[in-house]
């Protein structure tokens, strides 16, 4: 259909990468110069920067995305998809509740590098909740111990890169926790 509009219209056809557009846009959008994009989305969680004239995945998700990640869990509790911001509202208001210690829903903790990994996180969230934690107690948990992955390996490549902005891309970075864990 592109090709035919394009030949139509006679106007050029250009491939983009997904991952290069949400940087271009948000980049346009923003201001940034230079940023490492922290790119959380339903299929993908990666952190990519531009160096020697190109674009550089320098970590991504061994298993699964954080939005994957997140409407996964979201369906084993019958949250309709989308699950992440159904999982939001429920963190929130436990936190709101004031009772906000790790202690009791630790989740395992994927960093590898600058990689991630989700699937051991999702498990044992769901094991939680089957084990009688409160959804809003593990949800919590889960965006917290999710994102702090993802803010963890985000420092790494901006010290790695010697870049300091970030700049957020993809789905889940619509979630305000996320956004306020990265400043």
């Amino acid at each position: 259909m592109a090709r035919t509009l394009s030949t139509r219209l006679s106007v050029p056809l250009l491939g983009v990468n997904h991952c290069v557009a949400h940087i271009e846009v948000g980049r346009n959008q923003t201001g940034c110069k230079d940023p490492v994009l922290l790119y959380v989305s339903g299929g993908n969680t990666q952190v990519i920067a531009r160096a020697d004239g190109r674009y550089r995945f320098l970590g991504e998700t061994l298993d699964i995305g954080i939005g994957n990640m997140l409407d996964k869990f979201a369906r084993t509790q019958g949250i309709p998809f989308p699950g992440g911001p159904e999982i939001e509202k429920l963190s929130n208001e436990f936190s709101e509740k004031g009772d906000t210690s790790l202690d009791d829903v630790l989740l395992p903790y994927g960093v590898h590098g600058m990689d991630l990994a989700f699937s051991g996180m999702l498990t044992s969230a769901v094991q939680k909740v089957a084990g009688g934690k409160s959804l809003g107690e593990v949800c919590w948990s889960l965006q917290e111990h999710s994102f702090a992955t993802c803010v963890e390996v985000a420092e790494r490549a901006l010290a790695h890169t010697g870049k300091d902005e970030l700049l957020l891309g993809g789905g889940v970075a619509c979630n305000e926790r996320l956004r306020k864990m990265r400043k």
